[in-house]
């Protein structure tokens, strides 16, 4: 897995959310993007680099993908409902979202770096 490619998708999840809320068309289905399994992230964390579950990094980038994953599932959920003003709320500055995606970002970076580690040594 490129570790870039996965940080770059998941910060352009929130512009893509965003510009869900502005023209829904239903192409988006909430419970698939509150899977963590499916995207690239996902796969690596729950194949390959099961390799590092003895981590604390592995493992709190387990759990914070899991939370960034159903916070996007449910804007989604909420959009769908119309309830765009909710789901608005939840991709503010400041919100959850943002938070969890900002941890997901330093959490690859710190996994990138314990698997270059390894695989120098």
């Amino acid at each position: 897995m490129e570790f870039e490619d996965a940080i770059q998708a998941h910060i352009k999840w929130k512009e893509t959310l965003v510009a869900y809320l502005n023209k829904t068309d239903q192409s988006i289905s909430a419970s698939v993007i509150a899977s963590d399994h499916h995207c690239i992230l996902g796969q690596w964390i729950y194949k390959e680099g099961s390799h590092y579950q003895h981590t604390v990094e592995w493992q709190e980038l387990r759990i914070t993908h899991q939370k960034f994953h159903k916070i996007a599932g449910e804007v989604v959920w909420l959009i769908h409902q119309n309830k765009k003003a909710e789901a608005q709320a939840l991709l503010a500055p400041g919100s959850l979202y943002n938070a969890l995606c900002s941890q997901c970002v330093l959490l690859i970076v710190m996994m990138q770096k314990i698997v270059n580690s390894d695989s120098s040594s």
